[in-house]
């Protein structure tokens, strides 16, 4: 064959190699990006899992009941019983939202009212009284895991038992960043936790 022949013909079969191996290279990225899309979808999952197991672990009221005077039987013998100290988990939940970066941490404590079963009847007898102040906690996360820390950190308080009645997770809304530099939240969290607090019934004028 005349390679002549082939001259004018050149170019387009460069650039349909070259076309080739563009094809090939996008299509190991976005293979690329389809695996890491998955193994993010897959975390993310496990994450809401652990999350669901760990609300439904804590909505058994019964054994709630039976964990919590277990230890603040403890906590009496230590002397460790008084009255909540609000301020002092203002300061925690401060503390909280500065270690873990959070991009926002909002709370609205409810008032204090004496713990009850399921029956509505209070939880007392002639050594302790267990009160509750539920809160409303407003998080804005980078990622799932952020919320099972945040909720780590508050069940390690020892002045008080903190328990997740329910959160629910929502992709974060696109807005504006006031700061370039700071990081928006990709995730928002809405929290009920309760805040029990033991005090002797001597002490209680609201247990009745």
């Amino acid at each position: 064959m005349n390679p002549n022949i082939l001259r004018p013909l050149l170019p387009a079969i460069l650039f349909a190699i070259a076309m080739c191996i563009v094809g090939t290279l996008l299509l190991r990225s976005t293979q690329r990006e389809l695996d890491a899309a998955r193994r993010d979808a897959q975390q993310s999952e496990q994450a809401r899992q652990a999350i669901r197991t760990r609300l439904a672990d804590t909505q058994r009221d019964e054994a709630v009941i039976r964990a919590t005077i277990d230890r603040f039987e403890n906590w009496r013998k230590q002397g460790l019983i008084g009255p909540e100290q609000r301020l002092d988990w203002a300061d925690s939940l401060r503390a909280v939202r500065d270690e873990r970066r959070l991009p926002r941490l909002i709370y609205e404590l409810m008032p204090q009212r004496p713990l009850r079963r399921g029956d509505n009847t209070p939880i007392s007898n002639d050594q302790y009284n267990l009160q509750v102040s539920r809160m409303r906690l407003d998080l804005g996360l980078l990622h799932e895991g952020d919320l099972l820390r945040v909720l780590d950190d508050l069940q390690a308080r020892r002045d008080v038992l903190v328990v997740p009645r329910a959160c629910r997770l929502d992709r974060a809304p696109a807005a504006p960043r006031a700061n370039p530099r700071e990081t928006p939240p990709s995730l928002d969290a809405h929290c009920e936790l309760d805040w029990i607090t033991v005090l002797p019934p001597a002490r209680n004028a609201t247990g009745s």
